[in-house]
């Protein structure tokens, strides 16, 4: 016999059902009606039936005393079972034994790329750290400290390889558009004042001066998805990075029309003949004060400005194309960004007036507030009105460059300021996911660690999407938070384990509905919980 439940004009009434045979097949027939659930949910008449048939039982059930249980350890579930998912749907481990089987590795690489990347995901950390705490994770395999380090030289060794396989998922998988491609390039420190040849001296990407670094070039997409990235010594010129980017793109990924988009800080003819000659177009940002007098006059004269129609949040912007030999001046002057101008320039005289005030101006350097100071002599000067009356006349205007021929105006402005997606990823990238200040000491090493880095990111930034998708969009911060709640008690009640699940709700809850994973009841046997 069994229960069932049986609904009837919008009710459901659960029935005691005995099976039979006949004529050879097994049938079904009602014994018992318990009544409708709705009222039956409300009463103890349940478990009063269901004591009283425990007296006709020779098998009593036992009864664990819930005052002698212990917590032996608390472990995280709900990340393993997430990122599970999506190195499943990327098939990371069936890449991985293809890269595993040219190698003699025989130790479980997969568990010990999958826990740094765990880790990366949910709390970055040295793999130190990550072998001595992988514990706390359900259903991971025990991993040597070594074993750890020798993966991150696998890595190193194929991240041609790995970059042009996830390229190809990412396409398949979802429909990945790199008809834009957005570049740009970052710092990342050391602990250390060791140089090499790799790691060198450099101006630091945040303001820092003389810091043992590497360059990291990155291409993403549109939307923020990671296409690669190369490494550079510390002392690298960033505009000559560029070069790689181009050949990345245009031998190893095959792609077919490709506007790349970067910041002022790439331009250099020489660049922009590269992307050229590959047969590429471009999108960079146009320096308009060390123009010409001719552009600078046209720049500045209001014939020919189309203004476009904006959100009144937003302000007045007007766009005109001035052309150029081989390429075009997309020219833009917005309210907002004057007044963005204009007090940025105002902070500058006032710091200005207090060095004139306290005789502290030099004729050394002409940047920042000292450009709008008259030196007069090496201790002492004025302030410049002439300098602060050139520059009002250009508050609210910005250039891009491009040799785009078939796009509009307002169209390349909205692909430049794209550019922003790729700052976000370097914030998620050197911030989010740690990988600096580095740790690491040998060039392999350093490129295993940022190979698995921007695994890592790719994971991250795929599920973001697929909850922007459902609506859902939230930082990778309350991501990694909410999936760090999802965990479980591991309970020792008179000799048995059980599991005890933390509230699933909120964020936490949205990720598990649109990951398609199922929640595990609050409270099971160990030997009940499903595998991950």
């Amino acid at each position: 016999m069994f229960l069932r439940e049986i609904k009837s004009k919008n009710k459901t009434y659960l029935h005691i059902i005995e099976s039979y045979r006949e004529g050879g097949k097994v049938k079904h027939r009602s014994v018992a009606a318990l009544g409708c659930l709705d009222n039956l949910a409300h009463t103890d008449q349940l478990q009063r039936i269901a004591l009283a048939l425990l007296k006709y039982s020779k098998q009593q059930p036992k009864l664990l005393d819930i005052s002698t249980a212990q917590e032996k350890s608390r472990k995280r579930w709900g990340a393993v079972a997430v990122w599970k998912k999506l190195w499943e749907k990327f098939a990371f481990s069936e890449f991985f034994l293809s890269l595993k089987m040219s190698t003699k590795i025989e130790f479980d690489f997969f568990s010990a790329v999958f826990l740094m990347l765990l880790d990366r995901l949910l709390e970055p950390k040295s793999k130190l750290k990550s072998y001595q705490q992988q514990a706390r994770y359900h259903s991971i395999k025990e991993n040597s400290l070594h074993h750890l380090y020798r993966a991150l030289d696998l890595l190193a060794d194929s991240k041609q390889r790995i970059e042009e396989y996830l390229f190809e998922k990412n396409l398949s998988l979802w429909n990945m558009k790199v008809d834009l491609v957005l570049y740009d390039v970052t710092s990342l420190y050391f602990e250390s004042v060791r140089c090499d040849g790799f790691r060198e001296f450099g101006f630091g990407k945040d303001g820092n001066v003389n810091e043992i670094q590497i360059l990291l070039g990155l291409l993403v997409d549109t939307e923020g998805r990671p296409i690669g990235f190369d490494l550079f010594p510390g002392n690298s010129c960033e505009g000559k990075t560029i070069e790689a980017a181009i050949k990345k793109l245009s031998t190893r990924f095959k792609i077919g029309r490709l506007i790349l988009i970067a910041d002022q800080a790439m331009l250099f003819q020489k660049n922009l003949e590269l992307i050229k000659g590959a047969g590429y177009e471009y999108i960079v940002g146009g320096k308009i004060k060390n123009r010409s007098k001719a552009i600078k006059a046209q720049i500045l004269n209001e014939d020919g400005y189309q203004h476009i129609a904006t959100k009144e949040e937003d302000g007045m912007l007007k766009v005109k194309t001035i052309k150029l030999d081989e390429a075009d001046l997309i020219c833009s002057w917005s309210s907002h960004r004057a007044q963005k101008d204009k007090r940025e320039r105002e902070r500058l005289i006032a710091k200005a007036e207090k060095l004139v005030e306290h005789n502290k101006a030099s004729n050394l350097a002409r940047r920042g507030a000292l450009k709008y100071i008259a030196v007069e002599g090496n201790l002492s000067g004025k302030i410049d009105k002439e300098k602060i009356s050139q520059d009002e006349q250009w508050d609210g205007y910005y250039g891009i460059e491009t040799n785009c021929q078939d796009l509009s105006a307002p169209t390349l402005l909205s692909y430049y300021h794209d550019l922003w997606r790729i700052e976000e990823s370097f914030r998620i990238f050197k911030s989010h996911l740690e990988t600096r200040p580095l740790f690491h000491w040998t060039e392999k090493r350093i490129k295993g660690h940022l190979v698995l880095c921007f695994i890592a990111f790719l994971l991250e930034r795929t599920l973001e999407l697929e909850l922007k998708k459902q609506a859902i969009e939230y930082s990778p911060q309350r991501i990694r938070k909410a999936l760090d709640e999802l965990q479980f008690s591991e309970l020792l009640i008179e000799d048995q384990v059980f599991y005890l699940r933390s509230p699933v709700s909120g964020l936490a809850n949205d990720i598990l509905r649109t990951m398609r994973i199922k929640i595990p009841p609050q409270i099971m046997p160990a030997e009940n919980f499903p595998t991950l």
